[in-house]
Parts: C-alpha cells; sequence; structure tokens
C-alpha cells in the first residue's frame, strides 16, 4: 500500500509538472497602437544607411501599413525592400520621409515550445515507466 501511495504521488507530479508556461501566456495581448507621425527624414536617412546590408527588416509607414522583407538598398530619399513572399516579387521602393519606424526582424525562437514538448515526453515515459513497476512490484 505504500508503494502504491508513493509511486501515484510521484506520477500526479510527473504529469502535471510541465503543464504550464513559466514565462506566462505563450501568445501576448495584442492591442492597437495609435498612427504616429513621420520622423525627421535625415534622421532615418542616418539610421537607415548603418542598418546591415541585407538584413531582414520591418517597416511602419506613416499610413499605419506595414512591410517586412529585406533591406536591398539605401538611397538619398528612398529605400528598396524586397518584400517576404513566395512568390518572387521585384523590389519596392518606400519613400524615407513616409517612413516612422523601422526594425531588424530577428528569426523567432523555436526553443520554448521544443522544450516544452520534450518535457511532456518525460513526464509521460515517467509515468508510464512507474505503472509499469507498480505492476511489477505486485
Amino acid at each position: 500500500m505504500r508503494a502504491l501511495l508513493l509511486v501515484a504521488t510521484a506520477a500526479a507530479v510527473l504529469a502535471t509538472a510541465g503543464c504550464a508556461p513559466a514565462a506566462g501566456p505563450l501568445y501576448p495581448r495584442v492591442t492597437a497602437q495609435p498612427k504616429a507621425s513621420p520622423s525627421d527624414p535625415a534622421l532615418m536617412a542616418d539610421y537607415l544607411q548603418r542598418l546591415p546590408a541585407y538584413c531582414e527588416v520591418k517597416i511602419q509607414r506613416a499610413d499605419g501599413r506595414v512591410i517586412r522583407g529585406t533591406l536591398m538598398k539605401v538611397e538619398t530619399d528612398v529605400i528598396l525592400v524586397q518584400k517576404d513572399s513566395r512568390v518572387k516579387e521585384p523590389p519596392i521602393s518606400v519613400p524615407i520621409p513616409e517612413i516612422v519606424r523601422v526594425t531588424i526582424e530577428t528569426a523567432p525562437s523555436r526553443g520554448k515550445p521544443v522544450y516544452t514538448a520534450m518535457d511532456d515526453a518525460v513526464n509521460a515515459t515517467m509515468l508510464v515507466a512507474m505503472l509499469l513497476l507498480l505492476l511489477v512490484h505486485r
């Protein structure tokens, strides 16, 4: 009886250990952002010229549209961006005075969901092993 209680408690602990994410919700709540005003074109041009060549960028325009793609070329008054799409499109030119914000896009980290799946697999394996141990012990 004592072994049964020990195995049942350990199985319950292992089965519920990886159920909740440690860092909060997986998808944060998204709120609408107010329309931003265009920034100083000379300052934006200087910033864009300092970006590494062919980096992935997210460009927010003054009208609220967002463009994601690869920064191809920075000229004095426009930039050329190759949009991310399955079908090859010609690069588009975006006037620098219309740009409100430019951020470098990094690849999303997929490590946390993989670890969570691995934790669940290990927990399930341990649960089955303990139940088999309980059956063999009888």
